[in-house]
């Protein structure tokens, strides 16, 4: 997977991910290449668990409990990201978005989990950053 390979993200944290938040990470890395981002954030976690959510047919029904659209939802979460440098592959996982794998795997390892779920995600970005 290249958001692995290509990525300074800390293999410690990714060797506790699940291959379903894997594919979430993929899914956020892939936005922020899109968006010419050279990170990858929570806006961009937030936009994978999105897409991902809608594609395993409401396994992480994120949309369906907030009572929006997928289609409104991305389209509010693109207007909010800008534009960034003309870097077009995510070399790193900023801290922000560090804070919030280490949350989710708190919170996975809390409740008796071998591996951060996508929902484990979610978790850790409605939490505050400290």
């Amino acid at each position: 997977m290249k958001v692995c390979e290509e990525s300074m993200m800390d293999k410690d944290i990714l060797e506790h991910c699940s291959e379903e938040t894997k594919d979430v990470l993929q899914l956020a890395r892939n936005m922020a290449q899109e968006h010419n981002h050279g990170y990858i954030g929570p806006e961009h976690l937030l936009g994978g668990l999105v897409h991902y959510g809608e594609g395993e047919g409401g396994r992480l029904n994120i949309l369906g409990m907030l009572k929006l659209s997928y289609g409104d939802m991305m389209h509010s979460l693109e207007e909010r990201l800008c534009e960034g440098s003309k870097r077009n592959t995510p070399g790193f996982i900023n801290k922000n978005a560090e804070i919030v794998l280490e949350q989710a795997l708190a919170y996975a390892q809390r409740h008796g989990y071998a591996y951060i779920e996508p929902e484990h995600l979610l978790y850790g970005l409605v939490q505050p950053l400290s």
